[in-house]
């Protein structure tokens, strides 16, 4: 990506500016603020923030502050090559609304906004983030590595060799394990059943079974049998009653029960004792009777309690079934758990152990580089600890960066302001190089910190450096050690910002 020519209209402090840029690759933005005679507040960052506008239709400010005050309306156009394209760019805002135009070789994307912005970011190769994190620095976009946490350090080396995304999965992978974890602390199962332990309790089941069939078959049986029993002795009673009542008339009315007829003393005596025979028959019968009654009675009682007991048995015994069935399923969808979980771990296991080895590889090649360009500017290098070792002695993961200085180890944040620049500088600068993010470098007011022997070290550094274009914004104005370098001045007079190449 090149950048050819850039045009605002009434972007912050812009009217309407537009400036061809050189084949240069170095370009100084520097300015003057005639209203205030300084070179503060004159418009140096809008125009880099123009660029992020057109581009990425973001910047640093935010919502309609990036219109002029007094306008409504405010565009950003920029031609640039990107390889054998060339693209032109203009992107639009008023109020809520934004408008981007994109023309590729003379035809004109078409679709969404969104569309046309996947379609540039896609063309471009890079994103907004991607661009933001490798090719700009100034005071709000990683400046100074102080804030730099372990865990920040770790996720930057990760997303340049596109470790993010696996890192993702690794995440979800993590959490699928642990919701694995707790349906395993949910299954209370204690043991598992034999299909020999289902066997017998199968068997006593059938047994059980038999018996209390045979049971209620006998049951049924001896009730009816004591059903006719009580039946026939309600009969005997029955009789008896009616003999009694026949004897009784015989004696006192001395009349026939059936006809009443008197009947002769003869006739009397004969017919009472035969009444008295079979008195004594039936109560002999009835005797009988309620003694095998009694007998069945008890019996049947006898029986009824063993066929409790068995219904008890044989229920305990259905119920354990169906438990050692359940825990059987139970266990099968335990071992699938327990298989599933023994997968996830291994995999999160292989995974964790890529990332660290392909972390090991690239803290390596970081600090290679690193170390050598900070040669060639410091006395001191850098090195990327990937673990630490606690005050218990126990070695745990981390992402360190670590300055050395002969033999002596110096945490970042004990360097001096210019050095942390250089460190920032460098590290941003391999960064870029090892992502192949060397289209376009941004370094807003990054290098003021710097002594004249290190910015013109830095710069030299710049100028040999795969970027094809870099704009350094600055108050210095120095470039007569530069052959590839030329100057953008701005200049803001009446609350109106212009650049001019210079």
């Amino acid at each position: 990506m090149k950048i050819i020519r850039i045009k605002l209209e009434n972007f912050q402090s812009y009217m309407e500016s537009e400036v061809v840029l050189s084949t240069n690759k170095i370009f100084f933005i520097s300015g003057v603020n005639r209203d205030t005679g300084s070179s503060n507040g004159c418009g140096k960052s809008a125009l880099k923030e123009g660029i992020l506008f057109a581009l990425f239709g973001k910047t640093k400010v935010r919502g309609n502050d990036i219109v002029r005050r007094g306008q409504k309306k405010c565009g950003v156009g920029i031609d640039l090559y990107h390889g054998k394209a060339f693209v032109q760019i203009v992107r639009t805002k008023s109020g809520s609304t934004s408008e981007l135009s994109v023309t590729v070789n003379g035809i004109t994307m078409e679709g969404t906004l969104t569309e046309k912005q996947i379609q540039l970011e896609k063309l471009l190769g890079v994103t907004c983030d991607q661009f933001i994190n490798y090719s700009v620095i100034d005071h709000v976009r990683f400046l100074d590595l102080s804030d730099f946490s372990s865990t920040d350090l770790r996720l930057t080396l990760q997303e340049l060799i596109g470790l993010d995304q696996l890192q993702k999965v690794l995440e979800k992978m993590r959490e699928y394990k642990n919701s694995l974890d707790r349906v395993m602390e949910k299954k209370q199962v204690r043991f598992f059943p034999s299909d020999k332990r289902l066997q017998v309790l199968n068997a006593y089941k059938a047994q059980f079974s038999t018996k209390m069939s045979e049971l209620d078959l006998f049951l049924a049986s001896a009730g009816k049998s004591y059903g006719s029993l009580t039946s026939e002795v309600c009969q005997c009673d029955n009789e008896v009653r009616n003999l009694d009542q026949a004897q009784t008339k015989v004696i006192t009315q001395g009349a026939c029960p059936l006809c009443n007829a008197n009947l002769p003393v003869e006739k009397k005596l004969a017919l009472l004792n035969e009444y008295q025979t079979r008195l004594t028959e039936l109560a002999t019968t009835k005797q009988t009777k309620q003694e095998t009654a009694v007998k069945l009675k008890q019996e049947i009682d006898v029986k009824k309690v063993e066929q409790e007991k068995l219904r008890n048995d044989l229920l305990r015994c259905f119920t354990r079934i169906t438990q050692l069935e359940e825990c059987k399923k139970s266990q099968k969808c335990t071992d699938d758990v327990i298989g599933e979980l023994k997968l996830y771990i291994s995999a999160i296991d292989l995974i964790q152990q890529y990332i660290t080895g392909a972390l090991i590889e690239l803290a390596s090649q970081v600090e290679d580089q690193m170390n050598a360009d900070l040669t060639r500017l410091s006395d001191f290098y850098c090195k990327i600890n990937l673990q630490k070792v606690t005050a218990k002695g126990v070695t745990i993961p981390s992402c360190d960066l670590v300055v050395y200085r002969g033999d002596y180890e110096y945490s970042y944040n004990m360097l001096s302001s210019g050095e942390k620049t250089l460190v920032t500088l460098v590290f941003k600068l391999v960064l870029s190089s090892l992502k192949g993010f060397n289209d376009l470098l941004m370094i807003d007011e990054g290098l003021d910190r710097l002594d004249e022997v290190n910015r013109e070290r830095v710069l030299t550094l710049l100028e040999s450096s795969p970027y094809v274009q870099i704009f350094l914004i600055s108050h210095r104005e120095d470039l007569s050690h530069l052959k590839s370098a030329s100057k953008l001045l701005v200049k803001k007079e009446q609350n109106i910002s212009s650049v001019t190449t210079g």
